[in-house]
């Protein structure tokens, strides 16, 4: 067990006691094999505490280096290119979005969606915008599966990659790793986000895991997390919402998204990015990516019309023709549309409504009554 007069004991000795190899035999055992409940006095807690010496930010102002939490947003809100950026930002260096100073040091990222060939084009335009290059990567490794959070097995492989020290875990994103696991019973979830929060902590090192925003269309913060556990089980809950999203006429995606933090030991802060995306050639899947972002509270400029509409609003405004006797669209022809339109999650009846509504408010949009508003009803954009 880890007394206070080992961590002195270690302290004056100048070994470090908060090696993760160290940590993880000490740790609370979250597979089989040891001791899971260790109880201290407080005067061990402190004496422990004391010896670790000053907390440092993982992300200054946003995220504390021991800290485990989520990042959840919208679809194309782009959660895979902002821990894209939090772990190039970490081996290299470098600020977090081109903004906020980050902790220096290795990382490791569990990845289950997008593959090494679309990765590797992230990482390579996410480092050329910060003028740095592959080889500058060094310290960061990738696993492209997620470990299974109720599997010893899997849980056993992170542990023994937490022996190499990182300062930093990915996990992208929560709904493959918890597979098994009932995202809407808080319990379920939150042994499962449990285990490996033990694992990381005992290692001391910072977890960030992703997660989907759920479809009800309320709501921009923590609350909208799919399921009923990551809100409840993060020490910090960021969540980002797309309010504006355009695509350029030489292929170049742009996007402002509204990022909110809170937790219990950051002050609720909320803030604007501006993402940039394109490649040299579109058509050419092997062609390089480039990558611009900077948080402002600036808008984007967009064409006429266009500025001020949250993503669905786009989506269901860009479903609408403009000649209301050949063009005109009823609720569910938008549906049918969207649902296959390759820019997210089909849209429910009642949300489609909720964007006409706000596209007639805006004069962007009209249509005429019928019986059965969601049914009948004919749309056409002005």
């Amino acid at each position: 067990m880890l007394t206070a007069q080992r961590v002195v004991e270690a302290a004056a000795a100048g070994h470090d006691w908060r090696s993760p190899a160290a940590a993880l035999l000490e740790a609370p055992a979250v597979v089989p094999g040891g001791p899971r409940l260790q109880i201290f006095d407080v005067a061990e807690v402190a004496a422990r505490v004391e010896a670790a010496g000053k907390p440092d930010w993982l992300i200054e102002g946003l995220w504390p280096a021991d800290a485990h939490g989520v990042l959840g947003a919208t679809y194309k809100a782009g959660k895979s290119w902002a821990v894209d950026d939090l772990a190039v930002s970490c081996v290299t260096g470098t600020p977090w979005l081109g903004h906020f100073p980050t902790l220096r040091g290795a990382c490791v990222m569990f990845l289950g969606e997008g593959g090494d060939r679309a990765t590797l084009r992230r990482l390579d335009a996410i480092a050329e915008g910060r003028g740095l290059t592959r080889g500058e990567l060094t310290g960061l490794r990738l696993c492209f599966a997620v470990p299974r959070l109720l599997s010893d097995p899997d849980l056993r492989e992170v542990a023994a990659e937490l022996e190499r020290g990182p300062r930093v875990v990915i996990l992208d994103p929560l709904y493959l790793a918890a597979a098994g696991a009932r995202g809407a019973d808080l319990y379920a979830m939150g042994e499962a986000l449990g285990r490996i929060q033990q694992l990381c902590q005992a290692a001391h090192a910072g977890l960030v895991i992703t997660t989907h925003w759920n479809q009800t269309g309320e709501g921009t913060g923590a609350a909208r997390f799919t399921g009923a556990g990551p809100s409840a089980w993060g020490r910090v809950l960021g969540s980002g919402a797309v309010e504006q999203d355009h695509t350029d006429g030489d292929g170049a995606s742009t996007v402002l998204v509204r990022w909110e933090f809170t937790g219990g030991e950051i002050l609720g802060t909320a803030f604007r990015m501006r993402r940039r995306v394109w490649a040299d050639d579109r058509a050419d899947l092997a062609s390089p990516m480039h990558y611009d972002v900077e948080v402002s509270d600036a808008e984007l400029e967009l064409p006429p019309g266009a500025a001020g509409l949250t993503f669905t609003q786009q989506r269901v405004l860009d479903t609408l023709g403009t000649d209301p006797s050949t063009d005109a669209v009823t609720v569910r022809d938008i549906g049918d549309a969207v649902a296959h339109d390759g820019r997210g999650y089909p849209l429910q009846a009642r949300t489609i409504q909720k964007a006409l509504n706000a596209l007639a408010d805006k004069g962007l949009a009209d249509g005429e009554s019928g019986e059965k508003p969601t049914d009948a009803a004919r749309w056409w954009r002005l």
